[in-house]
């Protein structure tokens, strides 16, 4: 079954029996891509929350809420549904919304908080459909700080310190950016915010430019700490891959596992299906896309990023809106690639080859690799460990 069938059948056990698990981090975290502006307090306000089961369910606030969302719209509706006349999850209180766009600082960032009561959980949104979120994602390649990521910090230390939530333990969970910002922050956070923390989760996040700096950060709070990723993962390898992450059977196949409402639960446990193994393309990929990042300086990265995102530009600013309108935006993208100097189209061209030919070498060569169970200890995160 899936994360709303999940609701349906688990939804009906409270907290207090049942602890917030593994399963309730991505459904929480999913929450995060809504547009809470109109429902939820501000996280400078001083207000009570609303309750999910509270929500009132009509047309308008539902397309409200979706707009722009990444998952899949009629899902995300049926999960809302399910999640209001959830006892389990009716009586979360949502608060402290913030959303922080900037196009000039390629800067996207959103957070919201589940406030139960005696824990917190604050979700952190992944990469919406703008095209400035998706330039934020790539310059994590070049940037040890990226603007989501001091953003996030920030968010934890304010919510932490309100004044109805200083005594209370918390958890953290994001899905996809949304994870990158919870390890990010469980790593920087002040000491007494640490001992508070109760769990950090990352679904199919990705890593860190200086992942060896971010792995010596995490060791003192492993144990408080935790990465899903789905089968046939990509996201998730990208950036330095966790290799004690647990790996969750899925529906649909390779980057479309990214999806939440992909993820397998079973239905008897109540937990994810795990696996001991990801798939063959997801190894490839991983081994392809590092190879790819650490072939290039990291001023070549800049300047591709740069023209990447000149070209797909558009009045929208919107990933949506290339897809919605692909001839259109085809030839769009054509005017601002002959724009592009005869250095700078050789330069595109050059690194596209490069990046062919990693994915050609993963791909069709006879690489192999060890289908093992993941290490849990320390020593084990390394990169390359699967392949011979």
């Amino acid at each position: 079954m899936n994360i709303i069938k999940y609701v349906e059948k688990w939804g009906q056990v409270s907290f207090h029996k049942r602890p917030l698990n593994e399963v309730d981090s991505l459904i929480l975290s999913c929450l995060s891509y809504f547009h809470w502006e109109e429902l939820v307090p501000h996280i400078d306000e001083d207000k009570p929350g609303l309750l999910i089961g509270d929500i009132f369910a009509n047309k308008k606030t539902f397309e409200t809420l979706i707009a722009g969302s990444m998952m899949n719209p009629k899902k995300d509706q049926k999960l809302l549904l399910a999640l209001m006349h959830s006892p389990r999850f009716s009586h979360l209180k949502l608060n402290y919304y913030q959303s922080i766009f900037n196009k000039d600082n390629n800067e996207q960032f959103a957070a919201i908080t589940f406030v139960y009561e005696d824990f917190f959980l604050i979700a952190f949104r992944g990469t919406d459909q703008t095209l400035t979120g998706w330039k934020e994602d790539f310059e994590m390649a070049i940037l040890n700080e990226v603007p989501a990521q001091a953003d996030a910090l920030n968010y934890v230390r304010k919510v932490a310190s309100k004044e109805k939530l200083q005594e209370m333990k918390f958890y953290m969970s994001g899905h996809s950016k949304g994870g990158n910002l919870v390890m990010y922050a469980a790593t920087k956070m002040d000491l007494d915010l640490k001992e508070r923390l109760i769990m950090a989760r990352s679904h199919d996040g990705p890593g860190f430019k200086d992942y060896d700096a971010h792995i010596d950060n995490l060791i003192p709070i492993i144990n408080k700490t935790s990465s899903t990723v789905p089968y046939s993962s990509l996201i998730g390898t990208l950036l330095g891959f966790r290799r004690d992450s647990k790996i969750v059977d899925a529906k649909s196949y390779f980057i479309l596992q990214h999806i939440p409402y992909t993820w397998k639960i079973n239905r008897k446990t109540g937990d994810f299906v795990y696996l001991t193994y990801r798939s063959k393309t997801s190894y490839k990929a991983e081994i392809s896309m590092t190879r790819f990042i650490h072939s290039l300086s990291e001023e070549e990265k800049k300047k591709f990023i740069d023209i990447v995102f000149y070209v797909l530009d558009n009045e929208n600013n919107s990933l949506s809106a290339i897809l919605k309108k692909p001839f259109r935006s085809a030839i769009n993208m054509r005017k601002h690639y002959k724009k592009l100097s005869e250095e700078e189209r050789q330069f595109v061209k050059f690194v596209l080859k490069r990046l062919r030919m990693y994915w050609k070498e993963a791909f069709l060569d006879k690489l192999t690799y060890k289908k093992k169970p993941i290490d849990k200890a320390y020593r084990d995160f390394v990169i390359f460990d699967e392949w011979n």
